[in-house]
């Protein structure tokens, strides 16, 4: 069954995991899909989540903190909790990525983590050598 999220046009989504459905107690997993000229500009209701955004299919417009970004297939964001950002679908087709939000958890001493923004096949940047451990 598809559901729909208040603030999101054009969109619906398929809810994998939510906060007390047995199989998650701080996060929350959705498909969605996003029709030509959809999505939200006021995509996050709750300011304590963070997210992780990962594009399966097609391209998506995601602006964060006023700097855009074009994210395609394999695209991976991750938006820290109180991140501004809003998503549109630009393209021809419906964009579909996976949406995890999770309550973030604060440290004592430890800084929120920055946003960022890459692709899967941008990995060998991120890579550490075993070699080195």
């Amino acid at each position: 069954m598809t559901s729909r999220l208040p603030h999101w046009e054009k969109t619906r989504l398929w809810v994998l995991s939510r906060p007390l459905s047995g199989f998650a107690e701080t996060f929350s997993q959705y498909i969605v899909e996003v029709s030509p000229a959809g999505g939200s500009q006021k995509p996050e209701p709750d300011k304590l989540a963070e997210s992780v955004l990962f594009v399966v299919d097609e391209k998506v417009s995601l602006t964060v903190e006023s700097k855009t970004y074009k994210m395609e297939n394999g695209g991976y964001a991750f938006l820290p909790l109180g991140a501004n950002w809003a998503l549109t679908n630009e393209s021809e087709n419906k964009v579909v990525f996976h949406w995890i939000r999770k309550a973030y958890e604060f440290v004592d001493g430890v800084d929120t983590p920055p946003y960022f923004v890459i692709n899967v096949d941008d990995h060998t940047k991120y890579l550490i050598s075993t070699q080195s451990i």
